[in-house]
């Protein structure tokens, strides 16, 4: 996947130097080996859980996986631009966007829900590999100055939120 090929049963019995039914035996189904890439992405190289409850814990578990995104760079870009990766990432959905929300419910308690909603959205889209690759891209930024950029929009953003408790109006534009 590094180079660019697709995760298939014949490329990793012949990376791991052993026979495709051995590769078969061990994972059954096409969506139990990339299952077990990515297990294997988010646990080893970029130690990414989604466990935290606040925004001091989101920000520490950010930093972490940022650093394994430079560490496994191609890999990571590689997983970003495949349908592959894709589809792992949908998997993991549910357990992502409850960790976001469970941070923005203990940052903002007693926000209207559609700000929690839209709140945990953007800590998702924040806290993102793609996030990490634009600044890498675009900035030359490493790991830790990335971090420090998303931990500054994170805790402006929050705290916005938490100053302007007005409710919130639609003014209509003007033409």
């Amino acid at each position: 996947m590094q180079e660019g090929s697709e995760l298939t049963y014949a490329a990793v019995a012949a990376r791991a130097g052993v026979q495709e039914r051995t590769v078969y035996r061990h994972f059954p189904t096409k969506a139990g080996l990339e299952s077990a890439v990515w297990s294997w992405i988010t646990g080893t190289l970029t130690h990414t859980t989604f466990e935290a409850s606040t925004v001091d814990e989101l920000v520490a578990a950010m930093r972490t996986s940022f650093g394994g995104f430079d560490a496994g760079a191609p890999l990571i870009v590689s997983m970003l631009r495949s349908s592959q990766g894709l589809e792992v990432r949908r998997r993991q959905q549910p357990a992502r966007q409850a960790m976001f929300e469970r941070c923005v419910d203990d940052a903002l308690p007693g926000a209207a829900p559609d700000v929690r909603r839209r709140a945990a959205a953007a800590l998702q889209v924040l806290y993102s590999a793609t996030a990490w690759e634009q600044l890498r891209n675009f900035w030359n930024m490493e790991a830790t100055e990335a971090a420090d950029v998303i931990e500054l929009a994170i805790r402006s953003m929050l705290a916005g939120l938490q100053i302007d408790d007005r409710p919130q109006v639609h003014r209509r534009r003007r033409t």
